[in-house]
């Protein structure tokens, strides 16, 4: 559970803190380190619009990508401590589910 929580938390903010001093480098203010978790708030607060010639695979294609991710992130070890998923073959695993 720990590297899962690990993981979220470091993707939230170093992306906030490499935009920031990416802006700082060039002379700019640019956004607060915050910004990016204000941005996945509000785009999970939007709602899909789809066109009715899309097919199902276009319609399902962003849970399938969101889920591969989450299935990715539980497999990843931390430390000492395995993985919240961890079998023989896991890296396999790993590769699979983020080449789906």
């Amino acid at each position: 559970m720990l590297s899962l929580s690990l993981i979220i938390i470091a993707s939230l903010f170093f992306t906030g803190i490499i935009i920031r001093v990416k802006s700082m480098a060039s002379g700019r203010k640019g956004p607060g380190i915050f910004q990016p978790l204000k941005d996945v708030a509000r785009l999970f607060k939007k709602g899909a619009i789809y066109s009715e010639t899309t097919s199902f695979v276009f319609q399902i294609a962003p849970t399938i990508y969101f889920a591969s991710v989450v299935m990715a992130m539980l497999v990843v070890p931390f430390g000492q401590s395995k993985g919240l998923i961890s079998f023989n073959g896991d890296f396999i695993f790993f590769a699979y589910v983020l080449a789906l």
